[in-house]
């Protein structure tokens, strides 16, 4: 007979990431295989449960397994009554066991031949008790059987013998038909519906983190560590498993957050609850990786106090911290000075009322060669009423601030609230200026109109920048400074490094404060019509194109402000989140986002968490630290806050 090369079944599915769910991930208890023949001297033992991860408080996952029993392995596929094996000559057969995927599970084998039948344990790898193959040798020429067992949960998929025998897969057999000097070998690929659960903590640690699995049976707690205490493993599979609905959850761990949750194939994940929700189908085999990484701990020092609603701060090249206070003032601290107050030369007709006061500020990009600083303030003149942007130069002391153009953009209109009014540049070298929609319910989707809205200008001639939507739609109805529609009142802006996304803050009714991933032309869907109907959506999807938002309070809102991504290696887990601070909720929380911008977890510093009151701004200064502003009316002040 001519001998082909093994023909071995696909790969075992790779595990990506380090932690497993235990035996029975349904609730579904595996016990012993089933019976060997009434002459076999051993009963084969077929998939146990899945070995354990260690000794642990909380026991196995969903149930109880019994216990794995052990069977030693007869070393001999078949039966002889014939010479002993020094003295036969003949033919062998290997049987190769690819169990998909490797769980610790005994599979039992039954093997016939002219002289009788016996059974004979396999194994995948994972326990040393057991062979993976075994060798039958010295083997007159004849017909011979090998029958894998039924193993509840465990499919045969494929059997593939490199000489070409009869397969019958629906009885689990091959009959091999062997010549005088002939070598067989057979693989037996059994595959089950599984789901490898994995832990990934960034740096190891040493600690052990819970988990609950849940399945249509029940629920059941297991134990993962990250490979630095050898009691418990950092993964751990439930395979045999049958089709339905699985959750995972990982318990909270105290100063550690989920920084990221993926599984493949895909599943719902809820980064908040930290919880996988997976629907497993037919043989398919689902790993599930959870990313934990540390929270640094923070320190919480005050840079200046005694202020009164200090609204906006920036940092000049040389280090220089300004701020704005909303009644109408500027402020600096200079590298080992005490703070004191810029003079703002022809400021006359600066106008404070209600929420609207000198609000957003912004450095210039090239502030070191023009000295420039951008101001987003009320304004009366001749008794009318406006929001403006006005462009301002700092002399060398950063004693007093003289108009160089004034307005950079005009005519926004005001009401008492809803003023938006935070400045940013973009990654473009843009200006980007919010605005609010001054309680007029028609303008925020009125492109004519620049309330209700985020605008992209030069911020040298305030023109509208040529690459945004309308100003390239050669429509005269729609102005060309405006970058998104569709707002109520925008009270943050931040620019994602590294990918250069603008991010919008945003102030809700009595629902739905936002947090906004901006895109060219971009409608936000807020439409308080007819009237000033505060009871619409927040975000109208009803609305042709309207964007929904990435991240929404629901009910209550907290009252977003502003935000700043954080950015630098001492923020550890906490790096590369939305810093957004609130004002009715007095908290900083970070805000996790992937790179399409979907929301995945929301964490609030302790330290940060209604000990200073309302909260404003938050901003990275120039050291690496996060300086945030607190806004209670009187006795305000700016905080520096820095991982420890």
């Amino acid at each position: 007979m001519s001998k082909r090369p093994v023909n071995r079944p696909t790969a075992r599915t790779a595990v990506l990431a380090v932690l497993a769910l235990s035996a029975v991930l349904a609730g579904l208890t595996v016990t012993a295989g089933p019976a060997a023949p009434a002459t076999s001297p051993e009963a084969p033992h077929a998939l146990a449960a899945v070995r354990q991860p260690g000794p642990s408080a909380t026991g196995p996952v969903f149930g109880t397994p019994g216990p794995r029993e052990r069977a030693r392995p007869t070393g001999r596929l078949f039966p002889r009554a014939a010479a002993p094996e020094a003295t036969v000559a003949g033919g062998d057969i290997t049987i190769v066991l690819d169990a998909q995927p490797d769980s610790a599970q005994d599979v039992g084998f039954t093997g016939c031949s002219a002289g009788g039948c016996g059974p004979f344990l396999l194994d995948d790898d994972a326990d040393a008790t057991h062979p993976r193959q075994l060798s039958g040798t010295g083997l007159a020429p004849g017909t011979y059987q090998v029958t894998q067992q039924a193993v509840p949960g465990w499919t045969l998929t494929a059997v593939e013998c490199d000489t070409g025998e009869t397969v019958d897969l629906g009885a689990r057999r091959v009959a091999i038909d062997l010549s005088d000097g002939e070598h067989a070998t057979c693989t037996f690929t059994v595959a089950a519906a599984a789901i490898t659960v994995v832990l990934d903590a960034q740096p190891d640690s040493g600690a052990d983190v819970g988990f609950t699995g849940c399945g249509a049976l029940g629920c059941g707690p297991f134990t993962l560590d990250d490979d630095a205490d050898p009691a418990h493993q950092a993964r751990l599979t439930a395979a045999g498993l049958a089709d339905g609905t699985y959750t995972i959850t990982q318990a909270a761990l105290p100063g550690r957050f989920l920084t990221r949750l993926t599984c493949t194939p895909g599943a719902s994940v809820d980064y908040v609850q930290r919880r996988a929700t997976i629907t497993l189908v037919g043989s398919q085999q689902v790993t599930c990786t959870f990313v934990i990484e540390p929270a640094p701990a923070l320190d919480v020092t005050t840079v200046v106090s005694d202020l009164a609603i200090p609204w906006d701060l920036a940092w000049t090249p040389d280090g220089a911290m300004l701020w704005t206070e909303r009644a109408g003032s500027l402020h600096v601290l200079t590298p080992g000075g005490t703070p004191r107050e810029v003079t703002l030369a022809g400021n006359g007709d600066f106008h404070a009322a209600g929420e609207i006061g000198l609000m957003g500020l912004a450095v210039d990009p090239a502030f070191a060669a023009n000295r420039r600083i951008y101001t987003c303030q009320g304004a009366r003149v001749s008794g009318v009423t406006s929001i403006k942007v006005v462009v301002w130069s700092l002399d060398a002391g950063i004693t007093q601030a003289t108009r160089v153009v004034d307005p950079l953009v005009g005519g926004i209109p005001l009401g008492q609230f809803h003023g938006g009014c935070r400045l940013e540049f973009g990654p473009d070298g843009q200006l980007l200026v919010t605005t609010g929609d001054a309680t007029i319910g028609t303008a925020p989707q009125d492109l004519g109109s620049l309330a209700g809205k985020v605008l992209r200008v030069d911020p040298a001639t305030g023109a509208g920048s040529p690459a945004n939507v309308f100003a390239a739609d050669g429509d005269p109805a729609t102005d060309a400074r405006i970058f998104t529609s569709g707002h109520r009142n925008v009270q943050g802006l931040a620019v994602r490094p590294g990918l250069g996304q603008i991010w919008a803050v945003e102030h809700g009714p009595d629902r739905d404060d936002e947090v906004n991933l901006l895109t060219n032309g971009g409608n936000y869907g807020w439409d308080p019509v007819p009237g000033y109907d505060q009871s619409v959506p927040m975000t109208d999807l009803a609305i042709p194109g309207a964007v929904p938002a990435s991240w929404s309070s629901g009910q209550p809102t907290v009252a977003t402000s502003g935000a700043v991504f954080l950015t630098g290696s001492a923020w550890q887990g906490y790096e590369g989140t939305l810093a957004v601070a609130t004002l009715k909720n007095s908290r900083l929380q970070l805000m996790g986002f992937d790179h399409l911008g979907r929301f995945i977890l929301l964490e609030t510093p302790a330290a940060l968490a209604g000990t200073f009151g309302r909260l404003r701004t938050p901003a990275m200064g120039p050291d690496g630290a996060l300086y945030v502003t607190t806004s209670n009316g009187s006795e305000d002040r700016i905080l520096r806050v820095a991982p420890t």
